[in-house]
């Protein structure tokens, strides 16, 4: 029967204490096209009860990478910032985007012939081949043909189990994230009740709501809450950083000092919207002064350029018109000499 199993707390989590008050020293990570060592598994292969759901915020440097009780599932090239000593029975990996049959052709290291959208490694789909081959658990949407030994996610399998209690499916999984989590969950808790010592932690994921403009973080943040709040209340315990977005509010509805926060800050907010206001209307007023004076700058050179003689003894840019030179000179009149 195993112990009671101890909270991870997110803080120490790299460099948690060990039995007997050691530390651990943060994990090296590697560069490079292979950033994984030690590719065979331990013998034998552990079923695990702990599972870490990987993003790529600050707050990765949390996860259990040293502890081998704990499952890794990260998430597209994330791959590049594994460390040393990570064990491939460990890794699992999702690649959740639809593929781009005819992409661009690789003209610069970050274009990619075929395959999902990811910038930073053009080997990425041979890696996701090579891993899973090598025994890494892939979840991918839909078969493809580079990719024989990865696992299409069953969809339908997974809107049975995440139903409304009368047998409705929930279909709300809006990111790769919500994904993750849901075959955490369904791998935790088969018969929605978590196995012994279930655990599920997610590092560096904020779906920040204020992603800035077209972020889309707004609309996919609320369904990895949902799920997280399944999984507690299927008895797996929940680890998240203080510093993530995830389950994190300023103030409580109802509570008076985060309403005058509010409303001071919706004040604040107002009267730089104010003041913007004024600068815009003076770069205007200064912007048109500028045309003005461009104009006249420029008409002034035109006159000097095309009408007006030089100074005695240096060369003119133009010469005098002939008075009524545009009618024309009358019969037996000649232009003056220059």
């Amino acid at each position: 029967m195993r112990g009671p199993v101890q909270p991870v707390a997110p803080e120490i989590v790299v460099s948690e204490a060990d039995p007997n008050g050691g530390g651990v020293p943060t994990p090296k990570r590697r560069r490079g096209p292979n950033r994984i060592k030690n590719l065979l598994p331990p013998e034998p292969v552990t079923r695990r009860s702990k599972i870490a759901i990987l993003g790529y915020t600050e707050h990765r440097k949390y996860a259990p990478f040293l502890h081998q009780d704990w499952t890794l599932f990260g998430l597209n090239d994330l791959y590049h910032e594994i460390p040393d000593g990570v064990t491939i029975d460990r890794l699992w990996w999702a690649q959740i985007h639809e593929w781009t049959e005819q992409g661009l052709r690789p003209e610069s290291p970050t274009d990619f012939q075929a395959g999902p959208p990811h910038p930073r490694d053009p080997n990425h789909v041979p890696w996701l081949k090579e891993w899973s081959g090598k025994g890494m658990r892939l979840y991918i949407m839909e078969p493809r043909p580079e990719l024989p030994n990865a696992i299409v996610m069953d969809r339908e399998a997974i809107f049975r189990y995440f139903e409304d209690g009368l047998g409705t499916p929930i279909r709300y999984f809006t990111n790769s994230i919500s994904w993750m989590l849901a075959v955490a969950i369904m791998e935790l808790a088969p018969d929605h009740q978590a196995v012994e010592g279930a655990e599920i932690g997610v590092f560096g994921v904020d779906m920040m709501m204020a992603g800035g403009p077209g972020s889309e973080y707004g609309w996919q943040r609320p369904s990895c809450e949902w799920l997280i709040g399944w999984a507690r209340g299927a008895g797996i315990t929940i680890h998240i950083p203080k510093e993530s977005d995830l389950l994190k509010s300023a103030w409580q509805y109802g509570d008076k000092q985060g309403e005058y926060f509010r409303k001071r800050l919706q004040a604040y907010r107002n009267e730089m919207s104010r003041r913007r206001g004024e600068a815009d209307g003076a770069i205007q007023q200064a912007t048109n002064a500028h045309h003005e004076l461009t104009g006249a700058i420029n008409c002034a050179d035109w006159i000097l350029k095309s009408h007006m003689p030089s100074d005695p003894g240096e060369p003119g840019p133009g010469r005098v018109p002939v008075p009524d030179s545009h009618k024309g000179l009358p019969t037996g009149v000649t232009a003056p000499e220059e």
